[in-house]
């Protein structure tokens, strides 16, 4: 997630009188495994009063290797997480 265009995303919005509810990171996305910069999203979302929650359905098994908890950085400031173990 690029996040100066999250932030355009939420300004413009606003300035529609819009409200953004929910803002959905990933942690290793299904299609692309991509991992979200989850210590810097949160910032944005408690700024302006928005939801964040952190898909890390394909990737949130790998959390149980030591290896692999950097990408688990910042969670604590999320919302909601959700992950599969059966992937």
């Amino acid at each position: 997630m690029d996040l100066q265009q999250l932030e355009s995303a939420i300004l413009k919005d606003l300035s529609r009188q819009m409200k953004p509810v929910c803002v959905i990171a990933t942690l290793g996305s299904t299609s692309t495994t991509a991992v979200d910069p989850l210590e810097e999203i949160p910032r944005i979302c408690k700024e302006f009063g928005i939801w964040l929650h952190i898909d890390a359905a394909f990737s949130g098994t790998a959390l149980v290797l030591p290896e692999y908890r950097w990408m688990i950085n910042g969670i604590e400031n999320a919302d909601s997480f959700v992950f599969n173990p059966h992937k």
